[in-house]
């Protein structure tokens, strides 16, 4: 009895003690803040609450929020129960000067506000250039619909790091691929010296208007100075965080007197393959295969070759092959179609022309990549003279059936001329 009443206080002083009030604070690791760096926001609260009260949407007025963490750690002291939730969230600053973190809510109780100084970035040409930074530039700022343009990006590093990742940029209303392998080289700015990794994207963009490209992102780890000489390979270290600048992309129409071919590249040619060296002959096939090839342009965009025969012609067209190869950071996209074609009678023989028509982005005109209609001689289909090559066969075939007729009719009263004439009538 002793024992249950002394469970039922103990029980009941813990509860007591474990109604705590709620208690909430936020802090930032860093303050002032450069434009392209990213400030760790910790929002800590003390008491019961649930780990889905952290709400960062009211933080995108002036922040690009990155991903958010949550831990929770509960400690009894002497009989005295302690919750601590933690929330870590990546900021970014939107604009320079002063902005303000707001009161954030946890629950019945919040934050207080907190002011930031948002500072611009050095430059990289003058001497005040940190030791890791991302640039990105685009080859154009002004494209048409479905038209590449290069998106570069580079990571500059004057220390090594122990590991990092580039995020890739996000765009809207359009889409990015990496070409190539990254390029890593070094490079002497304003006297100091950098590892530079390169990475080249290709952006398509699908809707006209002004398209926005998402900052790039580098996060890493570096070992820190004041531990690297004293532990050497076992010093501690810590996160950087670097934006590169935010870009955008004037995009335009398609023109209107395009109509539905629209194949925007700087380079597109036409060619024509045949086999049997172009020597037509009745009832004998002829392949015929058309390429064509564009820069700047993903297989996928790459239209039907239209192209027309003489209703004389029997054509049978093979499935399309179409492939994409990278060359220099542009993506070259071929399509080949092939057609075996039978012609019926012979004389003279016109095949088509073929036209692809296309948008020179270089010069902003309207191109046709044509290959010309040509004429053509269709010769009769070759006769073998048969009765002379026939004619052994046919001796021997004679042969066979008077020697069978021989056999069979041995012992019997037939006339001799009979067989003559059976060996006669087969010789006819």
């Amino acid at each position: 009895m002793v024992n249950r009443l002394f469970i039922s206080v103990l029980w009941l002083f813990l509860f007591a003690h474990s109604a705590q009030a709620l208690e909430v604070e936020a802090r930032v690791d860093k303050n002032p803040v450069m434009l392209d760096e990213a400030g760790i926001l910790t929002v800590t609260a003390t008491g019961n609450v649930d780990r889905n009260a952290f709400d960062s949407s009211q933080l995108l007025q002036d922040f690009i929020v990155g991903n958010t963490s949550v831990s929770s750690q509960t400690r009894i002291v002497n009989f005295d129960r302690t919750k601590t939730t933690t929330w870590q969230t990546t900021l970014f600053p939107r604009k320079l000067g002063q902005l303000t973190i707001p009161a954030i809510s946890i629950e019945n109780a919040a934050t207080s506000p907190i002011s930031i100084k948002v500072i611009p970035v050095p430059d990289v040409s003058t001497n005040e250039q940190r030791d890791y930074f991302v640039t990105a530039e685009l080859t154009s700022t002004s494209v048409y619909v479905q038209q590449h343009v290069q998106y570069v990006v580079k990571l500059h590093l004057a220390q090594n790091i122990e590991r990092g990742s580039l995020q890739t940029p996000d765009i809207e209303n359009g889409s990015i691929e990496q070409v190539g392998e990254d390029k890593q080289y070094s490079d002497l700015i304003n006297g100091k010296r950098f590892q530079v990794i390169e990475r080249t994207f290709v952006i398509v963009p699908e809707n006209s208007g002004k398209l926005s490209i998402a900052s790039p992102i580098f996060s890493g780890e570096v070992l820190e100075r004041n531990t690297q000489q004293r532990f050497g390979l076992f010093g501690q270290t810590k996160t950087i965080t670097r934006r590169g600048p935010q870009l955008s992309l004037e995009v335009k129409p398609i023109p209107s007197d395009i109509g539905d071919a629209w194949l925007p590249s700087e380079y597109v040619a036409l060619t024509e393959e045949w086999s049997n060296d172009q020597k037509f002959v009745v009832g004998e096939p002829i392949t015929r295969t058309l390429t064509l090839t564009a820069a700047g342009q993903n297989k996928e965009q790459l239209p039907e070759i239209s192209h027309s025969y003489p209703p004389f012609i029997k054509y049978y067209p093979d499935q399309p092959a179409i492939a994409s190869a990278q060359k220099d950071g542009i993506i070259v996209s071929q399509r080949q179609e092939s057609t075996a074609i039978i012609p019926s009678k012979p004389g003279p023989l016109v095949i088509p022309g073929v036209d692809v028509t296309w948008f020179n982005t270089a010069t902003g005109k309207i191109e046709t990549a044509s290959i010309p209609a040509r004429s053509y001689e269709v010769a009769p289909a070759v006769v073998t003279d048969t009765a002379t090559t026939a004619a052994p066969v046919i001796e021997s075939e004679v042969a066979k059936q008077v020697t069978n007729s021989t056999n069979t009719q041995t012992g019997n009263d037939q006339h001799p001329y009979i067989y003559l004439w059976q060996a006669a009538t087969v010789l006819f």
